[in-house]
């Protein structure tokens, strides 16, 4: 997982269940990677093996390409992989295919909600293979909404040489925009050996004010490890209340690093999000196959989207400037520097980072060269590391669309509940993750 920041310079043996009366039949099928799609039992029960089955392709898939699932917290025994090589791309899809057509029995309709979303589910891990095996047969658009559920319908309307104008007034002088913006921000650098007190200020901050507006359990703990054998900040959630986060300190670079990735990935952001979840999972209210977050699904999609907005929840930009220049700038052993233009120019890159969807689209249906992509990233977008996020975007796709679109949306949303019916923000975005709406990841966008 990465942090809004981070899209202006990204580079990122189990139970099995027998399911016929001949093992010997069971062995040879499950040897090829193929699902069998004999449950017995209740309809209830029938659903719960498929939502297992679900998690062990998911599952199978990660073991192929590493990154596939986002976050795992289910049963250990679905788990496979760490166990040496399993079924192949073809023979997941197979399987993916098989459970699928198994799930639409109409015997299962007694449970209309949950054979419904788990169909969703597995026919999004179907589209997440399809995509892998033949990534032609999607257009940029056509897999931002089938596998992210993200319409890019309107992402072009933002008018981006207005705020290019007001940045420019901003950093008057010389040169290109972007090489003054990189002149300004390089004085904001924070000095190596001060990141780490940087961040576990920010962090102890945002838990201190996500704690109060939110209630979670007191064994719920989370854990840093510095590390430069990862390029991004990277969370990962391990089940009761506990999480990871892992940083390489070369990328929080910034001062504004350090509040972007703390609110992001853990309050109330990634960590904050999958407590909750977990929490309701433990209320009898989730299912097994609710355990397993896909990187390529609107679930993630929609969390992502989350965090990013979290940010600005959780600081309005006042209060961030001065909690930056009063307690962080001193730790980071900054002088007198203009903090609220700083913050000024970073409010104009987040409108900016929109623009970075058509161009990557472009790139991505092949109507435009690398050459040329790099250089609208690097020069309209201001992206400063445009290969990066191009290498970035031919791994993962549209999921870039997660960090500003779906954020774009979601705070859309929320503010217009507040405005309208009064609604505790907080509240509403607390909902919109326990009750998984997706709907808001197109909030406002016309048929």
């Amino acid at each position: 997982m990465t942090d809004q920041q981070t899209i202006q310079s990204i580079p990122s043996s189990p139970s099995k269940r027998l399911r016929l009366p001949l093992a010997v039949a069971c062995a040879v099928a499950l040897a090829a990677g193929l699902y069998l799609g004999l449950a017995p039992g209740s309809p209830q029960e029938r659903l719960s093996a498929y939502g297992e089955d679900y998690i062990e392709l998911a599952l199978s898939l990660d073991r192929l390409q590493e990154g596939e699932v986002d976050i795992y917290f289910g049963p250990e025994n679905l788990d496979s992989r760490g166990e040496g090589d399993g079924p192949g791309l073809a023979s997941l899809l197979t399987s993916s295919q098989s459970l699928r057509d198994h799930l639409a029995d109409p015997e299962l309709s007694v449970h209309p909600q949950r054979q419904a979303s788990l169909t969703g589910k597995v026919k999004g891990l179907i589209l997440v293979l399809e995509s892998i095996i033949a990534p032609e047969q999607f257009s940029y658009e056509d897999e931002a909404k089938a596998i992210f559920g993200i319409d890019l319908k309107g992402s072009e309307e933002n008018d981006l040489a207005v705020y290019r104008e007001q940045l420019e007034a901003l950093l008057p002088g010389s040169g290109a925009v972007a090489y003054r913006l990189a002149q300004f921000r390089n004085q904001f650098l924070v000095p190596a050996d001060k990141r780490e007190a940087v961040f576990a200020r920010a962090l102890e901050e945002c838990k201190t004010r996500s704690l109060a507006h939110w209630t979670m359990p007191a064994h719920e703990q989370l854990r840093v490890e510095w590390s430069r054998d990862i390029n991004e900040p990277w969370h990962s959630f391990e089940g009761n209340g506990q999480s990871v986060l892992m940083i390489n300190p070369l990328s929080m670079g910034y001062l504004s690093s350090a509040l972007d990735v703390a609110c992001h990935e853990t309050y109330p952001g990634h960590h904050a999000q999958y407590v909750f979840l977990e929490q309701a999972m433990s209320a009898g209210e989730m299912l097994v196959e609710d355990s397993l977050t896909l990187l390529r699904s609107p679930e993630s999609a929609l969390r992502e989207g989350a965090a990013s907005y979290s940010v600005d929840l959780l600081f309005p930009l006042d209060e961030r400037t001065e909690f930056e220049k009063e307690v962080l700038a001193p730790i980071a052993g900054l002088g007198s520097l203009d903090i609220e233009k700083y913050n000024q120019v970073r409010v104009l890159l987040d409108q900016i980072a929109l623009g970075t969807i058509p161009i990557l689209r472009d790139y991505s249906d092949r109507t435009i060269p690398q050459a040329t992509a790099t250089f609208r990233l690097e020069r309209e977008a201001l992206v400063p590391s445009p290969n990066q996020l191009i290498a970035f975007s031919e791994q993962y796709g549209a999921y870039a669309a997660s960090y500003t679109l779906a954020r774009a949306r979601i705070g859309a949303y929320i503010s217009d509940r507040e405005t309208a019916h009064g609604e505790d923000p907080w509240e509403v975005l607390k909902t919109l993750i326990e009750s998984n709406d997706l709907s808001v990841l197109n909030y406002g966008v016309s048929d």
